[in-house]
This record gives C-alpha cells, sequence and structure tokens, in this order.
C-alpha cells in the first residue's frame, strides 16, 4: 500500500510564510524607526547643570552621553519617558565646553557642543522677538550664532498661535533648532503664546511657573510673564520684588514681553516704578505688537528711558525705515553695552553704560544712516 503523503503548511502555502517572514525581518526595524521630531536642544542652564530636551515620533529606551571632548565617556540612561522630555545633566564646570549626544530606540542625533554658563568674568547674550516670518529667522539666527552668545533671551509672540501643535515646528523650531542645540534659549511668553500647555512644555518647565530667574557671573536676570497679572498686589509682582530685592548681583535685568513705554497709564507707572525701586538696570520689552517692519526689541535703561528699539532716547520715535532684528548684550565688569543689528549683520546703533551712571556712545549710528 501507497503510504500517505502530507502536504507541510509551507508547501502548502506554497512558500507565502517564508515570505511574509522575510518581510517581516526587513520591514519591522523601517517600521518602528524612532525619529527625533524636535531637538535636541538646551534648556535651563546654570554654571554646572543644563537640560537636554528632545521630542521623538515613539517612546523607546533612551541616553544622553556627554563628556569634555568628542569621546563623550558619560551616559544618562532613561526609560519610560514621555515623547516630549527633558533630560537633566547636573556636576558640570563652569564656563566649559561639553559635547554631547541623544540617542533613543535606532535613532541617534548629531554630535553638539555647548558651553555652560560662567561664575564670573565677561559675556556677551542675544536678544530677539517675534513674530518672525521663517526666512527672517533663519536670518537672524544665522548672524546671531556669529556673535557667540552665552545665551539668547527670547521676548514672546514666538509662533502665531500656541495652542497649535503644527505651528511649533515650522514657525519656530525648524528655524532655531541648530542654534538651540548649542546655545540655550531664555524665553518669556507674550500674546500668542496664549499661556498654551505647548509653551510649557516645550519652553517654559521652569519650576512650574511663568515667570522665574537666573543667573550669569555678576548679572541676574528676571524672566515676567506680561500676560499674567503684574499689579502691584499680584503674586508675580511680589515675586519680583522679593527675587531682586534678596540679589547681591552688580546688574539687575529684567525680560518681558510687553514693552515698557511712557504712557500715563496707572499700570505701566505702577510697573516702572517697581522696577526703579528694585534697581532694575535694564529692561528689555518685546514688539510693540505685531505689525510687520516693527522692532523686534525694545530696551530701557533703569526703567527711565526707552535706548532702543521703537522709542529713541528723548521720548520720540526714530526717523528711519531700518528693522533692529536683534540686538546683543555685552556685560564686562562695571560696563553694559548694547549693539542693535538688522538681519544682515549691519550694526544699527548702539550705546554703552556704567554702573555710575555714565553712558556713551557703543559704536552709534545716525538714525539718518539706517537703511533697510
Amino acid at each position: 500500500m501507497a503510504r500517505a503523503t502530507h502536504a507541510s503548511p509551507l508547501q502548502f502555502c506554497g512558500g507565502s510564510v517564508i515570505l511574509a517572514l522575510l518581510g517581516l525581518l526587513f520591514l519591522t526595524p523601517l517600521a518602528f524607526a524612532t525619529e527625533f521630531v524636535k531637538g535636541p536642544y538646551l534648556q535651563e542652564m546654570t554654571a554646572h547643570s543644563v537640560t537636554v530636551m528632545w521630542e521623538s515620533d515613539k517612546v523607546a529606551p533612551a541616553m544622553v552621553e556627554y563628556g569634555p571632548t568628542g569621546k563623550l565617556g558619560r551616559t544618562i540612561l532613561t526609560r519610560g519617558r514621555p515623547a516630549l522630555a527633558g533630560i537633566p545633566i547636573d556636576g558640570l564646570e563652569a564656563d566649559t565646553v561639553y559635547y554631547y549626544r541623544v540617542a533613543e530606540g535606532d535613532a541617534v542625533s548629531s554630535t553638539y557642543t555647548f558651553r555652560t554658563l560662567p561664575e564670573k568674568g565677561q559675556f556677551t547674550f542675544a536678544v530677539y522677538g517675534g513674530p518672525l516670518r521663517p526666512k527672517e529667522q533663519v536670518k537672524t539666527l544665522l548672524v546671531m550664532a556669529l556673535k557667540n552668545p552665552s545665551f539668547v533671551i527670547h521676548l514672546g509672540n514666538i509662533v502665531s498661535d500656541g495652542a497649535a501643535g503644527k505651528q511649533w515646528g515650522p514657525q519656530f523650531f525648524d528655524q532655531a533648532g541648530p542654534l538651540m542645540a548649542r546655545v540655550p534659549f531664555f524665553t518669556v511668553a507674550g500674546e500668542q503664546e496664549k499661556e498654551s500647555a505647548l509653551y510649557y512644555n516645550y519652553l517654559g518647565g521652569h519650576g512650574g511657573r511663568p515667570w522665574y530667574s537666573f543667573d550669569c557671573a555678576d548679572a541676574h536676570f528676571v524672566m515676567l510673564d506680561s500676560c499674567v497679572d503684574l499689579g502691584t498686589e499680584s503674586e508675580q509682582c511680589k515675586w519680583l520684588v522679593k527675587d531682586l530685592g534678596e540679589k547681591q548681583a552688580r546688574w539687575k535685568i529684567v525680560a518681558m514681553n510687553q514693552p515698557i513705554d511712557y504712557s500715563q497709564n496707572d499700570a505701566q507707572k505702577a510697573l516702572r516704578g517697581t522696577l526703579a525701586r528694585c534697581g532694575a538696570d535694564l529692561v528689555l520689552g518685546g514688539r510693540n505688537g505685531n505689525r510687520e517692519g516693527e522692532q523686534s526689541v525694545t530696551a530701557a535703561i533703569g526703567s527711565a528711558a526707552v535706548v532702543s528699539g521703537l522709542i529713541e532716547p528723548d521720548g520720540t520715535a526714530p526717523a528711519t525705515d531700518a528693522v533692529m532684528s536683534f540686538c546683543t548684550v555685552e556685560i564686562d565688569g562695571d560696563k553694559l553695552t548694547v549693539r542693535e543689528f538688522n538681519d544682515d549683520g549691519r550694526l544699527l546703533s548702539g550705546f554703552a553704560v556704567t554702573k555710575d551712571g555714565t553712558r556713551a556712545a557703543g559704536g552709534s549710528v545716525a538714525n539718518k544712516n539706517r537703511r533697510e
């Protein structure tokens, strides 16, 4: 009797199982590959610490590698982190260059460098505000990077609608990301951030409050939220008075989205008085509204006179069509120097003040010489 034969499952399926297995073998890594959506970028830097942030499209085991040379050598491992989170690095040396990179799943970032903030000596920081069109912002940030700032202050209105998740990439991170990977950004909220959770998740993790402060060398920085009550009896104003009153820093600098103006508005008068009593040396404010063609930064010395941006020291509007894209502030001992630039890197004007109250030109360019 002939012995019965039975087709194997593979034969029965005509080899389709083998093809399916091969497909899984080769396609699965692609299907489950992790990609960085934003970052890595730097936040909350001090002289001895920094937080590395990034957002990925999937959650996977991740690590931050860092060290004083390109060999890295130190690793922080993390599991179960959300798609957007920050990994703090502590125990760093002040004013020192470090290398770092991020790996999550099968995604590995480029290796970047950063320099921790100094505890003493001269330093320069850059300031700009929004809203800026993408191409305008790219030009501004490329020129700004050449000034080698220790950090950047952004004065708010970062995107058109802070509650719209799809705007944060194309309107900000796509342009600012390369610089943010090397230089920390300290930000304040503007009206267009709408006090949204996205703003605080991406950029506002400073103890969970919309106002905060930090130090760099012999300067103390206070970052206010002008979209939240700043009245004399408000929680924010009481914190401001306490924070500035406790600090013995040589320079006290305040930043907020709302520009200091010289109207007779009672709220503005009260705020100017509070800042003056607290000993604020420099007050940085954002764009006065969101109309195109306006300067992106205003500045006041001692809460007394606007000296850059939309209003001249004598309180008059500048007779110019030039647009100041950003400014740099250099602090060197008892001298503070502010310089204004357009997005081509051309110096528009500048001034310097000293702690004894004198003020001198610092590369000034007459208004009549300003041009687009």
